[in-house]
């Protein structure tokens, strides 16, 4: 082994010994901390109306689609705030392509991009910034389903 190989495994494994240091100093369980509920969703209290999700694509212009997002009790923004009790969430979707995230929407009608093929599946789920957690309604989360060839 050469000596810059040394001394990048030798670098790597003392980052490693002390983030393992940092986590027994800390008594934290990453696990819980990385993939709890409280930090992966946001369940809709019962003061706040329920938001809902319908999304279809449209052709904005020839040869370019666009997805359009149509909600409820939800309004879409770049800055994000929890709502006080009656109030609409604010937040920004998540585009998924055959179920990989594409793209954050920000506004009601988006293009899509490129690179998203004509037959994919499209998802979009609703989410609250600046934590990207996922909105749920009795556990389930607000999505919604389309096709990228169906044009309306």
């Amino acid at each position: 082994m050469q000596k810059s190989e040394n001394s990048t495994w030798l670098s790597y494994a003392f980052i490693l010994l002390s983030f393992i240091g940092l986590v027994a100093l800390l008594r934290l369980d990453i696990q819980q901390a990385l993939f709890s509920e409280q930090a992966l969703f946001y369940d809709v209290p019962e003061s706040i109306p329920t938001p809902s999700l319908v999304a279809d694509i449209i052709e904005s212009s020839p040869g370019y689609r666009a997805i359009r997002l149509k909600s409820d009790n939800f309004v879409l923004a770049e800055a994000c705030i929890l709502p006080e009790a009656g109030e609409s969430l604010v937040g920004h979707a998540h585009l998924y392509a055959d179920g990989k995230k594409v793209a954050s929407l920000y506004e009601a009608v988006t293009l899509l991009p490129q690179d998203v093929a004509a037959d994919a599946k499209l998802s979009v789920s609703l989410h609250l910034l600046p934590d990207h957690r996922a909105i749920r309604v009795d556990g389930v989360p607000v999505m919604a389903d389309v096709r990228s060839d169906s044009l309306h």
